[in-house]
């Protein structure tokens, strides 16, 4: 409910694509032109307001977020990052690689893209299909035990 995914695409007005240069892919070294999309993941800090609409069996649930600045900002960016994986997980299975960012200026990011201050960017992903050659290894990773403990 509260992400908001805006897909910059190649072929963008010109001021668009030195915005997200500028402010995010071109800081990390990867150029944002040759590939076709980068998809800004955002979160809706007024999401509650479509909750009559999108939660409809309990009419009130907006009254537990509006003006409660705190808790509606942690819940937004809990459950947008979570659709983000959502997106990465749905892309991945359609056989398109995701290239994952964040370490960029999410305040330049939102100025050129999300002005209105309502939704704010969270993270970055590069979409397309990578060439091989050029695509990271996969890190390593922890084993299993070493990050978790069933109960």
């Amino acid at each position: 409910l509260p992400s908001h995914i805006f897909e910059w695409r190649r072929g963008r007005s010109r001021s668009e694509r030195d915005g997200i240069e500028r402010d995010s892919i071109g800081r990390r070294g990867v150029g944002g032109d040759d590939r076709p999309a980068c998809a800004i993941i955002g979160y809706d800090l007024h999401f509650y307001e479509h909750l009559p609409r999108l939660f409809p069996h309990n009419q009130t649930a907006r009254s537990w977020f509006e003006g409660k600045g705190e808790v509606a900002t942690m819940t937004a960016v809990r459950n947008g990052t979570l659709q983000g994986a959502y997106f990465i997980m749905a892309a991945r299975a359609i056989g398109l690689d995701i290239g994952a960012m964040s370490g960029f200026d999410n305040a330049g990011v939102d100025r050129e893209f999300f002005p209105d201050g309502r939704v704010k960017s969270n993270f970055l992903c590069s979409v397309g299909y990578g060439d091989a050659s050029a695509v990271f290894a996969r890190s390593p990773r922890f084993a299993f035990d070493e990050m978790a403990k069933i109960l």
